[in-house]
């Protein structure tokens, strides 16, 4: 199709192919994908970019990666910025409930343990750590991606989209269920996880 002077590659069937590159492993067709892509102004679509992560780190290649990924678990104590990072979810915080954007709800904490404890235990989930630290790091307008291996809460899935409408920001989290695009307030989801 291509000598033929059509070209069905667009970045929804580039982020599909890679989607397959992924799940067998093929880094060389993904790496020439990730090149066309390049080539095509294509890799900063939020699905080619996600895929290409998803295809680099399923096939071992994370060094390809290396310094664009970082990791967060809930509770993160070890990251060498963890202290700005905490002092920017302090704000973002108190901006969104500044803004009555958002509240916290301690319902998804699933500790027995008291409510303050809930709250703060809430706080520091690894979504909310990485998009602190996405928003610290990227350029401005430059879609912030995470990827988690558990279902969003519910708690987290209303502070992205507070976040989203705060700070003007492009978010995209995929866990387990789907894609999550917050922008603006809203997500690609319409709160139905």
């Amino acid at each position: 199709m291509r000598r033929e002077g059509n070209n069905p590659l667009t970045e929804f069937t580039v982020s599909s192919v890679l989607c397959a590159c992924a799940s067998k492993c093929d880094v060389l067709t993904s790496k020439q994908l990730h090149c066309f892509s390049i080539k095509n102004s294509m890799d900063e679509n939020v699905f080619v970019g996600t895929a290409l992560l998803d295809v680099y780190s399923k096939s071992g290649f994370v060094h390809d990666i290396k310094d664009k990924v970082h990791t967060f678990m809930a509770g993160e104590r070890k990251h060498p910025r963890i202290m700005e990072i905490l002092l920017e979810l302090d704000r973002l915080m108190e901006e969104t409930k500044k803004r009555g954007v958002y509240k916290p709800d301690a319902g998804y904490e699933l500790h027995d343990v008291e409510q303050g404890k809930k709250l703060e235990l809430l706080k520091h989930h690894s979504e909310k750590l990485a998009v602190c630290f996405g928003l610290m790091s990227l350029p401005e307008g430059i879609p912030i991606r995470i990827m988690k291996n558990l279902r969003i809460c519910g708690d987290c899935h209303s502070f992205m989209k507070s976040v989203s409408s705060v700070e003007s920001r492009e978010i995209i989290v995929r866990d387990t269920n789907r894609f999550h695009h917050f922008w603006n307030g809203h997500c690609s989801c319409n709160d139905f996880w």
